[in-house]
C-alpha cells in the first residue's frame, strides 16, 4: 500500500534501505531544513508515520513536503496533526514560507490532509518524480503564506 501512495519508499522495502534511509538522515545538519522526522502516537511513542522535507529551493523559500501514516492508524488525524507541526517548525526556525506538495489522484485521503492546512491543488501531472510508477496520475498542491 505505501509504495501506492509515495513516490520514495522504496518497495519491496529491505533492512539495507532502512540502514542507507538512517544514515543519510541522521547526520542531518539542524541548519538544513531537509530532514525526516518520526511520527509517534502520543499514548505509547510508537512510530507510526514519518513526515518531512524531501526538497528545499533557498531562492524561492519552497520546501516540498511529504508524510506518510501506517496503515492500521490511518482516520485518526495523525497526519493532520504531524503536518501542522511540520508546517510550524519550518516557518519559525526556517522561515519558510511556500510550501508543495504531491498526491496522487486516488489518494483523496491525503488530498483532505493537504487542504486542511491550507494547501490548495494544482495542476494534473503525468510524473511527479521518477520514483512514481509510470504514468502514474497526480496532483501539485501548493502553500504560500
Amino acid at each position: 500500500m505505501y509504495r501506492q501512495n509515495t513516490s520514495t519508499i522504496p518497495y519491496p522495502y529491505q533492512l539495507s534501505d532502512a540502514k542507507q534511509w538512517i544514515e543519510y538522515n541522521i547526520h542531518k545538519d539542524d541548519k538544513d531544513p531537509t530532514k525526516v522526522w518520526c511520527v509517534e502516537k502520543i499514548d505509547d511513542s510508537k512510530v507510526c508515520g514519518m513526515v518531512g522535507v524531501a526538497s528545499y529551493d533557498k531562492e524561492t523559500n519552497q520546501a516540498e513536503i511529504g508524510y506518510w501514516v501506517g496503515k492500521e492508524y490511518w482516520g485518526r488525524g495523525i497526519a493532520n496533526m504531524a503536518l501542522q507541526a511540520l508546517l510550524s517548525y519550518l516557518q519559525k526556525k526556517f522561515l519558510i514560507n511556500h510550501f508543495v506538495a504531491c498526491t496522487f489522484e486516488h489518494n483523496k485521503a491525503s488530498e483532505r490532509v493537504l487542504q486542511k492546512n491550507g494547501f490548495i491543488r494544482g495542476e494534473k501531472v503525468i510524473k511527479c518524480s521518477a520514483n512514481y510508477p509510470q504514468g502514474s496520475v497526480a496532483f501539485l498542491w501548493e502553500k504560500v503564506e
